[in-house]
């Protein structure tokens, strides 16, 4: 009798050894949860691989994988959740490691150069850099209920905070989980998805150095209110670009100066529209992070090409 539980015991063990070890096999050779898709100065496509596997995946714009490097952890060159991505001026990878609460840097090969964090910076969930190399993180808190947190944080080019605005709450300016972030080339323009309140919100230098800001009460009343809690926002050549949190929620289009809705695209294609980047041709590159795909449409919302998440 004893044997024969043992002999169990040991069978269910195996079992469940070998199911966990599919299921790893299953996570490396798929992308699990992408945040977001961006197009580096090398005209490849960094991927941030994401609420499971974190770690970057690369593929060529045809959508053939190249690479993947990064595990997830604690440590200095590991990520727990890349949910922001973006390459300086110097053609650095900046990546917003949102659960551990920094923002690291790497080369375009995977090695680790440096990290960024400090209570001002607070935990980056999303990140962007203009023209001129300034780098804006939202800061979306630690969900900490007894302490809530949001802000925007301007960096320079080096990491030095410079500025930090907005704060926690549900006026106009304030942001309850700043979950991504956008820019105007000239740094002049800041547009935040304020999750939690279900709007974009945008900001506007009110200087010639361009280190304070505020929101722009014009946007702010008279901006469209969509139905779905935005996700992801993007900004290029005068739109800015939202996606919304639902089961076939359409691409947004939106009028940079009042926030009007100008065109609606990509109506039911996309199981969860994450992350959105605009690239130099104006191709539009959308995380599904339910179906894990990573899809590249043109301005009038046709679909050009569809990465299935295979690597």
């Amino acid at each position: 009798m004893i044997k024969r539980v043992f002999s169990c015991v040991l069978i269910i063990t195996g079992l469940l050894f070998l199911n966990s070890c599919v299921s790893e096999y299953e996570s490396n050779v798929r992308m699990d949860g992408p945040t977001l898709a961006i197009v580096g100065p090398d005209q490849k496509l960094y991927v941030g691989d994401g609420y499971y596997n974190s770690r970057i995946v690369v593929y060529n714009l045809a959508g053939k994988f190249l690479k993947s490097w990064g595990s997830k952890g604690y440590a200095k060159g590991q990520i727990q959740n890349p949910h922001g991505l973006a390459f300086d001026k110097e053609g650095r990878l900046l990546i917003a490691d949102r659960d551990n609460g920094r923002i690291q840097l790497f080369d375009k090969e995977g090695n680790y150069l440096d990290e960024w964090h400090s209570e001002e910076l607070g935990r980056p969930w999303s990140l962007v850099t203009d023209e001129d190399g300034f780098l804006y993180s939202i800061d979306g808190g630690d969900q900490d209920a007894d302490n809530p947190r949001s802000g925007i944080v301007k960096l320079s080019p080096d990491g030095k905070v410079i500025c930090r605005f907005s704060s926690f709450g549900n006026g106009p300016g304030e942001l309850n989980w700043g979950h991504s972030i956008a820019v105007s080339e000239d740094g002049e323009e800041v547009f935040a998805v304020d999750l939690k309140n279900a709007r974009v919100q945008k900001f506007i230098s009110n200087n010639q150095n361009n280190d304070n800001y505020v929101v722009d009460l014009v946007w702010a009343e008279s901006s469209f209110k969509p139905s779905k809690p935005p996700l992801g926002v993007a900004y290029k050549n005068g739109i800015v670009y939202v996606t919304l949190d639902g089961e076939g929620e359409p691409i947004l289009l939106l009028n940079t100066n009042n926030g009007q809705l100008m065109k609606e695209i990509g109506e039911g294609i996309f199981e969860r529209a994450h992350g959105i980047f605009v690239d130099e041709e104006y191709s539009i590159w959308i995380t599904d992070v339910d179906a894990n795909k990573i899809y590249r449409l043109n301005s009038a919302g046709d679909v050009l090409s569809i990465i299935d998440g295979q690597i």
